[in-house]
């Protein structure tokens, strides 16, 4: 189980756009190879559907199940693709994605 607090999960769902059921622009078929290849997990199996089948909450059961280890390196590449997407980000989203960056590092 991931150890983080609820201001770093809301911090994260807030930089991620969780609140609508979706993860940045990712469609299911995209989050789904985006998971696998980054650390080999299939993010729609029944494991990770048990809180609902919106890829926001596929990817909260995951940080409940999963290790530190495992859920920082999802989070590292979700935020340096949140990055590379973005490439005019407010200094809101600067600020987020530096503490999103140093969550997944921790």
């Amino acid at each position: 189980m991931s150890n983080f607090g609820m201001a770093d999960r809301q911090c994260l769902e807030k930089f991620l756009g969780m609140g609508s059921g979706y993860v940045l622009t990712f469609s299911d078929r995209t989050f789904g190879e985006f998971v696998f290849e980054t650390v080999g997990a299939d993010i729609h199996s029944a494991q990770y559907t048990k809180q609902g089948t919106s890829k926001a909450n596929k990817l909260r059961s995951f940080w409940k199940q999963e290790s530190d280890y495992k859920v920082g390196q999802l989070l590292k590449a979700l935020v340096d693709y949140e990055a590379s997407q973005n490439l005019q980000p407010t200094p809101e989203q600067n600020a987020l994605h530096e503490r999103c960056g140093h969550i997944a590092a921790h």
